[in-house]
């Protein structure tokens, strides 16, 4: 992390932790993470003792660093869908478009009413390897954490030592859900829609809609095509629906168009959606492609180029032909993949959860010419990170520690930062349904 501050706290609360006593009672945490909901299908979500360390200066620059990237990428689908840079350079992604918005036309049904950008420390700066604009999750698993650490005798004593405050995301996530359901009436419940043939994702969103509840919300996990829409709006077995949470990504909705038309159709009655219909687009990794690349004009502020350049490592479409390389040298593109495997990742061009995703330097050669096969033209090829080890002292584990890789994902509510999802994985794939877990993240000093 580089910062003396960070080490300095990470030995104290090392120090501190030893003197607790609920450090050295497994069964006693265990009982707490039931508590607070972080166990699913039988594994602990956060599996450490301690949360992530971030100065007051350094969370301010990761804040900027996200609403900037987040402005280069909205730019650059922008250019996209004005129709000024080729289709073979986006793979297809002006087509694709033009299918969301016509899921839901309204100008509204574009914006993301909150994003998450995946980000991975590697030596003294974030690198920006996605953003998920569908469906982000993860808020409130953060913030069950923060209350866990909370609820611990070293937070306290940390805290008059360091000044340190845990972030939390849902009263912004809170904010907006107030926000979309305030032309409601009274009584209208939040129908959270999910199809009837992925029951497991529920199992993420349970912590969730239990805090929905708690502030006194109605919330029913419903397939969407229970939906009905009318004269009087969208009902759910007769009552009113105020709110719609969809967990169906956009890929589905477009494979499944008679399913998905009973939400399709509360959404242009103007049901609000959280995410709306149309936010799809913004997640493409063809975009990352876009704004690292030099040749192109995406009318990028001198601030967004900068924050680009810095974070966002260099992605390309995989296709035939030629292109930049990272350093902005001229490369035919699919020989330089092909040689240069142990520097590269392949991701789908439109995924979750890790799948389909190939470290170059995990795989054989031959495991890497079928993956460059399968993924020509609907994959992209980006360049590694180096990611960074943190420390973290084990739950259950009294003494011990371990070495995690860190995510550090920006949270982003009506296009402002505010709050982070840290993710640890013993692993390089840090995705929570890919095995990983985790922690809070605490701001030091307080600011």
């Amino acid at each position: 992390m580089g910062s003396e501050v960070v080490d300095q706290a990470i030995v104290r609360w090392r120090e501190l932790l030893a003197a607790d006593p609920v450090a050295s009672d497994p069964d006693g945490l265990s009982e707490r993470l039931d508590a607070h909901g972080l166990i699913e299908e039988g594994r602990p979500l956060c599996r450490v003792l301690r949360p992530r360390f971030v100065t007051a200066e350094r969370h301010r620059e990761e804040q900027t660093m996200a609403e900037l990237v987040v402005a280069a990428l909205r730019k650059a689908l922008a250019t996209v869908e004005s129709g000024a840079i080729p289709d073979e350079l986006t793979g297809g992604m002006r087509d694709f478009c033009r299918q969301v918005r016509e899921l839901d036309p309204r100008p509204e049904a574009a914006t993301p009413l909150f994003l998450r950008l995946d980000a991975s420390l590697a030596r003294t700066r974030l690198h920006v390897m996605e953003l998920n604009s569908d469906m982000p999750a993860g808020e409130a698993h953060n913030d069950s954490v923060a209350d866990l650490f909370d609820g611990l005798a070293v937070t306290e004593e940390f805290g008059r030592e360091f000044g340190g405050r845990m972030l939390r995301m849902l009263p912004a996530f809170d904010r907006v859900v107030d926000g979309a359901l305030s032309g409601a009436p009274a009584g209208s419940v939040i129908a959270w829609v999910i199809w009837d043939d992925t029951p497991s994702r529920i199992d993420v969103l349970a912590t969730i809609a239990e805090h929905l509840e708690r502030r006194g919300r109605t919330v029913h996990f419903v397939d969407p095509r229970r939906l009905e829409t009318g004269a009087r709006g969208t009902s759910l077995d007769g009552a009113h629906v105020g709110l719609v949470i969809r967990t169906c990504f956009t890929p589905e909705l477009l494979d499944r168009p008679d399913d998905a038309a009973p939400l399709l159709e509360a959404a242009r009655a103007g049901t609000p959606v959280i995410n709306p219909l149309g936010t799809g687009p913004l997640g493409r990794k063809a975009l990352l492609a876009l704004v690292t690349d030099p040749g192109l004009d995406l009318g990028l502020s001198a601030a967004e180029r900068r924050a680009v350049d810095r974070h966002v490592p260099w992605t390309r479409l995989l296709r035939e032909g030629r292109s930049t390389g990272p350093h902005g040298e001229s490369i035919d593109l699919m020989p330089w993949v092909h040689e240069h495997r142990a520097r590269l990742v392949l991701k789908p061009v439109h995924g979750f959860a890790a799948r389909g995703v190939v470290l170059g330097w995990r795989v054989s050669a031959a495991e890497w010419e079928d993956a460059i096969r399968v993924g020509l033209d609907g994959d992209v090829v980006q360049e590694r990170v180096h990611l960074q080890r943190e420390p973290y002292p084990i739950l259950g584990e009294p003494g011990e520690e371990a070495e995690f890789f860190e995510d550090t994902d920006p949270f982003l509510f009506d296009a402002e930062a505010s709050g982070v999802l840290a993710r640890l994985s013993p692993s390089e794939i840090t995705n929570v349904t890919a095995g990983g877990g985790v922690t809070a993240t605490m701001v030091l000093g307080g600011a």
